[in-house]
């Protein structure tokens, strides 16, 4: 979270949502939540990504090439007092 509070210049905070708010976003969130809820987790090969997909950014690059705008905008949009999209 340190690095996209850096980004967009105000904090943000990381907030679990629960099984309810998780499906609301989309029937397949709801089931990765229940994935992850029940002990499985994804691991991801970041060096061999680079290899097949050598375009692949790092957050800090996203950040800087628009995402940190993006999520700002989305804040801006949640309300001057939100820290962090709500879903």
């Amino acid at each position: 979270m340190a690095t996209i509070s850096a980004a967009i210049g105000r904090p943000v905070r990381y907030e679990q949502v629960g099984r309810a708010a998780a499906a609301a976003i989309a029937p397949e969130v709801g089931r990765i939540h229940d994935l992850w809820t029940a002990g499985h987790r994804w691991h991801a090969d970041i060096e061999v990504l680079r290899v097949v997909h050598p375009g692949l950014e790092t957050l800090a690059d996203w950040l800087a090439a628009g995402g940190a705008q993006q999520i700002r905008a989305r804040l801006a949009a949640a309300g001057a007092g939100a820290t962090a999209p709500r879903a």
